[in-house]
């Protein structure tokens, strides 16, 4: 069988994100990154109330479920509050997909919000059809997405990226932050096979690096993904640490964003003046603590990884040495 079964991932729709509040997570994004949030219709068929966000590149999906029904949406934030979920990408042929991710490939496919199985026939309607894998069969859960250009244009639910006119706004020089494009989504797991081989052989992705981090507390495999490139690293805990806590609570799991900055240490000062603090902080690399960020860690760096291909491999972090891995209290207010 070849590596690349057939079917084509374009790039990443959304990380998703759960919270309990719209409304919090609205004012988070504001104060911390300076933008705005999009609520979007309520969706009957998975229970949820939903907003899109965009930070730099990245177009944010916050669900927020209904409480006086048990969905499976409502189940997880029951369980495990505020976190990150599943990762969302496009794909060019949803027909196609369908028939090599269950086909050939035997992945079990369910629908949004009900989970029932998805067999033959791609659900959805009206210019767009999307899907979910099983966990147990590709890692963690992935959600795939179609739509056609009049619903970009037209629908309330649509990516704000997609509609006419849209262009990634650069950083101003006197923005603290700077957040632009995505770095790489990390996902952690017990063992990386199932989630390797689902990105690589079935969905055509890259490994283009492999580290043992002991100081990290992980070994990581880095992958490409997409004809639009995105990063995902699949990080397998190998001692105590923030990543190690979130396997051991969540099991496998998307477990933070981290974005490009323009300087580093003007950053880490902007979000703690903020009210945010760190679990990871290293000369090249900070990731807020997720008590003090709504639930959720966001990641921020200066370089790619050394070897993405985004990167002729000048200006490449070597890997990150933190000074601290432990819990910090943050100083000021708490989003």
């Amino acid at each position: 069988m070849p590596a690349h079964s057939g079917f084509r991932v374009l790039s990443l729709f959304h990380p998703t994100a759960m919270v309990a509040d719209l409304q919090e997570a609205a004012v988070f994004y504001r104060t911390v990154f300076g933008v705005t949030s999009l609520t979007i219709p309520y969706t009957a068929a998975s229970r949820a109330y939903r907003s899109l966000t965009i930070v730099g590149d990245v177009c944010i999906e916050n669900i927020s479920p209904e409480q006086t029904h048990l969905s499976q949406f409502r189940m997880y934030t029951d369980l495990v509050g505020n976190h990150w979920f599943f990762p969302c990408f496009y794909v060019e042929d949803m027909q196609d997909a369908l028939y090599h991710l269950h086909h050939r490939h035997r992945i079990r496919l369910t629908e949004s919000g009900t989970g029932n199985p998805v067999i033959g026939i791609p659900p959805g309607g009206s210019g767009r059809s999307l899907l979910f894998t099983h966990p147990a069969d590709t890692g963690i859960m992935w959600e795939f997405y179609e739509a056609d250009q009049e619903w970009f244009v037209n629908s309330p639910l649509a990516d704000p990226r997609k509609r006419p006119g849209w262009k990634l706004a650069q950083p101003g020089s006197d923005d603290p932050l700077a957040a632009g494009v995505l770095s790489h989504l990390t996902v952690v797991v017990q063992d990386p096979r199932a989630a390797r081989r689902f990105l690589v052989d079935v969905c055509g992705g890259r490994v283009f690096a492999e580290d043992e981090e002991v100081e990290l507390g992980t070994r990581s495999t880095w992958v490409t993904l997409g004809a639009e490139t995105t990063v995902v690293e699949l990080a397998v805990p190998v001692k105590a640490g923030p990543r190690k806590r979130d396997l051991e609570k969540i099991g496998n799991t998307a477990h933070s964003l981290t974005f490009i900055v323009r300087d580093l240490q003007r950053a880490s000062a902007y979000l703690r003046s903020k009210g945010l603090a760190f679990e990871i902080e290293s000369d090249h690399l900070i990731v807020t603590d997720p008590t003090t960020s709504i639930g959720l860690r966001f990641g921020f760096t200066e370089r790619f990884h050394r070897g993405d291909p985004r990167t002729s491999g000048a200006g490449v972090a070597p890997p990150a040495r933190p000074r601290t891995m432990g819990r910090q209290r943050a100083k000021g207010r708490n989003q």
